[in-house]
């Protein structure tokens, strides 16, 4: 009579020695130092909120030196233009103790260099489950929000010369021309609208813009 073949036995997988509190300290304070993210932290027990911790691309996002901003409140990176209904969402987010996203006009260093930051505030508690301290993670997002304000403005330039009627969003981000024109991803700029088709030959059905990835449309019953 055959024995019973043994059970595997799962291969042992090698013990990961524990970091001590001071080593994982130092990895943390090391791993915020490298993120090219603006860090803060902020002691929401101390009177008005100072911040207590910044790293390094806090300091180039701000403009200030560490030394400089350490103890003071984040709202010294607000401008007269800041959006106060944006900054009134961030306190009552605070208050309540709850996570929060904006994005805010702040200005940079002495000179006031106006950016635009996408600010991320979490809450910190503590074994209670007290809110103690909120961290601030915050990314200069000026081009994106350059970009999306160009091409409003342009929208809205196009939509008063008559040259690209509002128009009904379909299905995959598409629009459905009007009687006129209409343009589709992205919308046609003014400036070239302006310079070639006011002499261009009507009606037109389909109109391939080279290289833009626009076309122009033109209903033949207009």
């Amino acid at each position: 009579e055959r024995a019973a073949p043994a059970a595997a036995t799962a291969p042992r997988l090698p013990e990961l020695p524990a970091l001590a509190p001071a080593a994982g300290e130092g990895l943390l304070h090391r791993a915020l130092a490298a993120t090219t993210s603006g860090v803060v932290i902020v002691d929401m027990q101390l009177p008005d909120q100072p911040m207590v911790y910044v790293n390094r691309a806090f300091e180039e996002l701000s403009g200030y030196p560490r030394e400089e901003v350490l103890g003071r409140n984040c709202r010294f990176l607000q401008t007269a233009d800041t959006d106060l209904a944006a900054v009134a969402r961030i306190r009552e987010g605070l208050d309540a103790g709850r996570e929060c996203r904006e994005t805010l006009l702040n200005h940079r260093g002495p000179d006031r260099t106006p950016w635009w930051n996408e600010l991320h505030l979490a809450p910190v508690t503590d074994a209670a489950g007290r809110v103690v301290q909120y961290i601030g993670v915050q990314n200069d997002v000026t081009a994106r929000v350059e970009a999306q304000q160009r091409l409003a403005r342009e929208q809205e330039r196009t939509i008063r010369f008559g040259l690209l009627p509002p128009a009904t969003p379909v299905a995959g981000g598409s629009q459905t021309p009007g009687c006129g024109l209409a343009a589709t991803l992205p919308v046609l700029l003014a400036d070239t609208v302006e310079r070639w088709l006011p002499n261009a030959m009507w009606p037109i059905t389909c109109f391939p813009v080279a290289g833009s990835g626009l076309t122009i449309w033109r209903r033949p019953s207009c």
